[in-house]
């Protein structure tokens, strides 16, 4: 098999051509011959057959080419020029025949090469064509134990390096702001944030956010402000869970954030409307996961609150596994041996100050306070599921200073007057705002008879009620007259008759007596009707009445009522379940008073008096809420109950 001649000249050849460069002295200098290795000695001796066994220095041979580079201590990698070891300094030929007879197919390992080691394993070179040329590649092997540690023991030195930045009151704000955007950056990926767990770092850290946020001032305040934010996002919202003992240190640094944001004196306030979310945190580049649920255009001065609040709703979304419920528990009842629950309260009442004032505000600046408000309400909501502590905490809480118009109010009724100025609701971001408005006082009211009792005191229900009336007179349209879709209205006037439930379960004295003598303006008669009829039209929506009163009929009055079939799994909608909603109201509201008992079962009956159909239709929704396992045994007992009341009715 003939050989690939060199045509290029040492020293003077093209500096790209293979061949010249391993003819010249420097590498020629690294060729060795290990005698354990047959290729080896068939190259040594072949070497010494074409010249008889005389070196010649220097010479023009045909093609030198090198044999793949061993791993050693002087060459740990492989890395460098593709050499040979040698026991003398000749130059050494590899003819692809001789390679070919003496390895067969790929070659064979001697005994002494494969006891090495791994430091000294070889690569054998395989031809499948004569004057193909491959380099060799060393594997790729995962870093070592010791290489391991001190890439932690760096990470680590880093770490603290930056703390020393942020912790010494004689640098620049300007220094400190670089230390935090390190700090930031080097928390930000998932190994970082397991390095920080083991070593026992995220509590130092946790502290030094709350440092940040709480002791900065002058120019570079805001983006420190920002960067404390983000460096709390990056330790505890990225489904870390929190310590036991991190927990009241992480609520005081979201409070502090609170502070330095939205919560901030008048005067510190900026009122520009912000710029990008993408520019204002360009700095952090590891920290985007966090910006894209922020608005498209973000305040310096709201940016650390917006940041704060994802933390928070992070950490207090509704569990999914046995774990979370219990780390839940736990986040719930520390809200309230914090001040994080008056520090929502005021956000919610500062939030409304703003979009209900005399001044217009530009859209992009009212679209940074409806996120705020809604995720502020949301955590609320979170908070209060379920827990007696922090519901009676909002219920006794003194009015913040910006609801210095309405301090004699308790919290509750200020949360309902929250609710009524946030209908109509034009956009997507409203509908969300208030519905989560709406989950927070059906918590309350769950909890709670005396915040029933407050409520029921201090309104008269006709905001509410009129929600409800504007469901019911756009059920049968694709959208609504306010720019929300109809499944959304439906959701909304959902929570509404759920929020009117527990309000005349609970309260006789003042909620069931309002909402008997309510009178509602109906969009379809043209006038205003009791609210007892609107309710008992919703309670019998059926197909059939809806096409009687598209051809202008009043409809049938005695049409079906809700069924299982309607609340399946297959079928259910969210009218439907308005309907069961309101057969049940209907039913709180008649079931102790003889007069309205007689007027809705004269409204039911045809010719006759009965009130069948509605205790058939709460009947109904209670064998499904029982079949899908969503009953609780206080709410079996309440529907229960009402049923027997409603049967016990004398007409």
């Amino acid at each position: 098999m003939s050989r690939v001649e060199n045509k290029g000249v040492v020293g003077k050849s093209d500096p790209y051509d293979f061949d010249a460069f391993v003819a010249s002295e420097e590498v020629r200098d690294q060729v060795c011959l290990e005698p354990t290795d047959p290729l080896d000695q068939l190259d040594h001796h072949h070497q010494h057959h074409q010249r008889g066994g005389d070196d010649k220095a220097g010479a023009s041979n045909p093609l030198k080419r090198s044999r793949p580079a061993l791993a050693s201590a002087s060459n740990p990698g492989g890395d460098g020029p593709i050499t040979i070891d040698s026991d003398s300094d000749s130059d050494l030929e590899m003819d692809f025949e001789d390679i070919a007879k003496a390895s067969g197919n790929g070659g064979v390992e001697s005994p002494q090469a494969a006891q090495a080691g791994s430091a000294k394993q070889r690569r054998r070179v395989t031809f499948a064509e004569v004057d193909e040329r491959r380099e060799f590649e060393p594997d790729v092997e995962e870093p070592s134990i010791s290489q391991q540690c001190a890439d932690v023991m760096e990470f680590c030195d880093e770490l603290q390096f930056a703390l020393d930045g942020i912790q010494a009151k004689s640098l620049s704000a300007n220094a400190r702001l670089r230390a935090a955007i390190k700090l930031v950056n080097l928390t930000a990926t998932s190994n970082a944030q397991r390095i920080v767990s083991e070593q026992g770092l995220r509590l130092d850290l946790v502290i030094a956010a709350r440092d940040l946020a709480e002791g900065s001032h002058g120019e570079a305040a805001a983006r420190i402000h920002i960067a404390a934010s983000f460096l709390l996002h990056n330790l505890i919202a990225r489904g870390v869970a929190v310590a036991s003992d991190e927990v009241l240190p992480s609520y005081a640094t979201i409070s502090q954030l609170f502070h330095a944001g939205v919560l901030a004196p008048p005067g510190k306030e900026q009122t520009g409307d912000g710029t990008s979310a993408a520019a204002l945190f360009g700095e952090f580049s590891k920290a985007v996961v966090a910006c894209r649920q922020l608005p498209s255009r973000c305040s310096e001065h709201l940016a650390p609150t917006m940041v704060a609040l994802l933390v928070l709703n992070a950490k207090l979304k509704p569990p999914t596994t046995t774990e979370d419920a219990k780390h839940f528990e736990t986040l719930k009842e520390a809200l309230s041996k914090s001040t994080l629950l008056d520090d929502l309260l005021a956000i919610c009442f500062q939030c409304k100050a703003v979009l209900t004032g005399g001044s217009e505000l530009r859209q992009e600046r009212r679209d940074q306070y409806l996120w705020i408000l809604q995720r502020t309400v949301n955590a609320l909501a979170s908070g209060t599921f379920l827990s007696q502590a922090n519901v009676d905490h909002i219920i006794h809480a003194v009015p913040d200073p910006f609801a210095v118009d309405e301090t004699k109010l308790p919290i509750p009724v200020l949360l309902l007057g929250l609710t009524e100025a946030q209908y109509p609701c034009k956009t997507e971001l409203e509908c969300e705002c208030l519905h989560s408005t709406l989950n927070l006082l059906l918590n309350l009211t769950h909890e709670s008879k005396e915040s029933c009792s407050l409520i029921g005191r201090h309104t008269d229900f006709r905001d509410l009620a009129v929600i409800v009336a504007d469901t019911a007179n756009t059920a049968k349209k694709k959208e609504d007259a306010h720019g929300a879709g109809t499944k959304t209205l439906s959701d909304i006037v959902n929570l509404v008759l759920g929020l009117l439930i527990n309000l005349a379960e609970k309260d006789n004295a003042f909620s069931r007596q309002k909402l008997r003598s309510l009178r509602i303006h109906s969009a379809s008669k043209k006038k205003d009707e009791p609210f007892l009829h609107l309710l008992f039209r919703m309670s019998s929506i059926c197909p059939s009445q809806e096409a009687a009163e598209d051809e202008g009929n009043d409809g049938d009055n005695n049409c079906t009522e809700v069924t299982l079939d309607m609340l399946s799994a297959s079928n259910q909608t969210e009218s439907s379940i308005s309907t069961a909603y309101a057969s049940i109201l209907l039913g709180f509201l008649i079931v102790d008073d003889a007069e309205c008992k007689q007027e809705v079962a004269s409204l039911f009956g045809d010719g006759e008096k009965t009130l069948e159909p509605l205790i058939s239709s709460v009947n109904r929704f209670v064998n499904f809420l029982s079949t899908a396992g969503a009953l609780t045994g206080a709410q079996s007992e309440v529907l229960t109950g009402l049923v027997h009341g409603l049967q016990s009715i004398d007409l």
